[in-house]
């Protein structure tokens, strides 16, 4: 039997940082409770979504992130093994903060995924007599916001869902034509009455009329078949099928047992999938993918299991400093799922716990067990509300409305 354990986002924000200075950055973030059970599992992969690099700062605002090596011997000490490195702040300190971030990763005895330096960004492992591929694509590296343009050289290094920057010729008239309908008339009237009828049928009807015209002219004006619509953020998506047909082959032309991709990718903080997300799976989806794991919108999101296929849209935030001014608590970005995947000689199942990040006064974190905390507080009113929230996030994840459910440390999927 081989058990492999896969979290979500692992932050290191500015509130978190600050809080271990004093110390030397000696990080503690994760309960000894959640460590015994990590170190009991085969092999354990999560999102690093921070460089670990003396190149520039350490973290010093709110989007761009850089974290001390110390960091990773925490996860080390946790049985950490793989660590995905393509996301959208892997080239928050340039190229040459990922190098170092890919050589700290291997100097603390673990690896990488989705980024290296000889353009094999993949990795695989043997366990137990079963080859175990994982693939990692991320959506973007925040080029709008670090400015760091891969050269041709290097953009083998990341594997991406889609180009860093848009180059479809047609999308600058795109942004012209979104500008230009932002400008009209109908927008201006519905920004005016938006907060007397949010919540009335008048406003819904004229919100989906201004977004036929930005549809009916994004796609007139398109001549390819690569937009897609994402209602949830009422923008479009160009997806480059060069880069897919490179994902495809990437998947199709290898032969081990097992292959796992995991996909940076979706909008933050929505409540569903997004439709690029949606659509990328769809396209590189092949009956050889064993599981499909998503991170980066922040909140735990839905998943599913079809012919023993998982596919799990976001994990949630693995750590995360709820003190971040920029979070949206709507949907308790707080919480995480740990999810399993158990492979016997022909059957692969499922099970996942509920994790919670907890902040103290001084922005000191941990990462808990849910069920350890529900069992062990004292005060009745905590109680139910983490008992309401462990409800909310097994809905969430599994997709399902129960009324009630039993506290357990894990829960069987299927």
């Amino acid at each position: 039997m081989i058990k492999i354990s896969f979290v979500g986002d692992i932050m290191c924000e500015l509130p978190l940082l600050t809080a271990n200075k004093e110390s030397g950055y000696e990080f503690d973030i994760i309960s000894k409770e959640l460590v015994e059970y990590l170190n009991k599992s085969d092999f354990v992969v999560g999102n690093l979504e921070t460089p670990i690099s003396k190149v520039g700062a350490y973290t010093c605002d709110l989007y761009c992130f850089n974290t001390p090596e110390k960091f990773l011997k925490q996860l080390k000490k946790s049985n950490f093994n793989l660590l995905m490195t393509s996301n959208n702040h892997c080239l928050d300190r340039g190229f040459s903060g990922l190098k170092k971030t890919m050589e700290n990763i291997k100097r603390n005895n673990m690896n990488y995924l989705g980024t290296s330096l000889d353009g094999n960004n993949n990795f695989t492992i043997k366990i137990n007599n079963k080859t175990i591929t994982f693939f990692g694509y991320t959506y973007c590296t925040n080029y709008s916001y670090n400015k760091y343009k891969l050269n041709k050289n290097k953009e083998k290094y990341i594997s991406m869902l889609k180009s860093q920057i848009d180059t479809d010729k047609n999308y600058g008239k795109y942004d012209r034509i979104k500008f230009q309908l932002s400008q009209t008339n109908i927008c201006s009237f519905l920004k005016k009455i938006k907060h007397k009828l949010s919540q009335t049928n008048i406003y819904n009807f004229l919100r989906k009329i201004k977004h036929k015209l930005l549809r009916k002219n994004i796609i007139e004006n398109n001549e390819s078949s690569s937009i897609v619509w994402d209602n949830l953020n009422e923008d479009y998506w160009i997806i480059d099928d060069e880069y897919i047909k490179k994902i495809k082959e990437d998947i199709n032309n290898n032969s081990s047992n097992i292959k796992i991709v995991m996909i940076h990718s979706g909008g933050q903080f929505n409540a569903e999938p997004g439709s690029f997300t949606k659509e990328i799976i769809k396209r590189i989806d092949d009956k050889s993918i064993n599981a499909i794991i998503g991170t980066h919108p922040h909140v735990v999101q839905k998943c599913s299991v079809i012919n023993k296929k998982m596919i799990a849209y976001s994990l949630g935030n693995f750590s995360i400093s709820p003190s971040t001014v920029y979070l949206d608590h709507t949907l308790l970005p707080e919480y995480s799922i740990l999810l399993n995947m158990v492979i016997d000689e022909e059957n692969i199942t499922y099970t996942f716990s509920i994790l919670k990040a907890v902040e103290d006064d001084k922005h000191n974190l941990k990462v808990y067990f849910l069920s350890d905390l529900i069992n062990n507080t004292k005060n009745n009113i905590e109680k139910e509300k983490l008992i309401k929230d462990n409800l909310f996030i097994y809905n969430r994840f599994t997709n399902q409305n129960k009324k009630n459910i039993k506290i357990e440390k894990e829960y069987q999927i299927g």
